[in-house]
């Protein structure tokens, strides 16, 4: 039998060369097969560390790569329906996306830097479904100036199940389901009532809504 279609690699490691290996001209390692064997038609490779750097864990934890993908595939990198594809999912397009900024954010907060690398042959194939819409932090603001002071606002999810009524207190920060919303501000003289959908997709949402006069 020969090899999948599709595969997908993804190695943890710091990508140093040991001081050893400056003895030897090569390292050809335990197995070495005469006829190279051929990969799939898809094969995409995801390496924590780039060329010459390092992949930082957690002392007596798990790795920060590892702690990126475990957010990304918990809904972090995913995407809503498409006309092919009836459920949120996380594609090879999303991972090249969200993980990088997602494994280096994580390296910062400890004053590191970690870079990623992807490599192989790349296509943007599905890597998982989820079997509901992720959860989003979504931040909802209005301008101009003085404008919140006089606003309520709702939010209701695909038009009819109402997240939050009769709000007040601005900026309105939550974490619900992505998806499609409808923003409606009820605001008193002199600025004017609006609504307006938004599509809210992961990891996260900012909405400036412009309250006018």
């Amino acid at each position: 039998p020969g090899f999948p279609n599709e595969q997908f690699w993804f190695v943890d490691a710091c990508r140093h060369t040991p001081a050893i290996a400056r003895r030897f001209e090569e390292l050809a390692g335990a197995l070495k097969l005469d006829v190279p064997t051929s990969g799939g038609e898809i094969s995409p490779l995801i390496l924590a560390a780039s060329t010459g750097e390092t992949a930082y864990a957690r002392p007596g934890g798990r790795t920060l790569f590892y702690e990126a993908l475990e957010w990304a595939f918990a809904g972090g990198a995913a995407t809503g329906p498409k006309d092919d594809i009836p459920n949120w999912h996380i594609s090879v397009n999303q991972l090249i996306e969200h993980l990088p900024k997602r494994v280096n954010d994580l390296a910062l907060e400890h004053d590191a830097e970690q870079n990623i690398e992807f490599a192989g042959k790349i296509g943007n194939i599905i890597l998982q479904h989820l079997d509901e819409p992720p959860e989003v932090n979504l931040t909802i603001s209005l301008m101009p100036d003085g404008a919140a002071a006089k606003s309520t606002g709702k939010l209701s999810r695909n038009g009819t199940d109402v997240v939050i009524s009769d709000h007040t207190d601005w900026p309105l920060q939550l974490a619900g389901k992505a998806g499609l919303y409808i923003i409606e501000i009820e605001a008193d003289d002199p600025f004017q009532n609006i609504a307006r959908p938004a599509n809210i997709e992961p990891p996260s949402c900012e909405e400036i809504l412009t309250v006018t006069t």
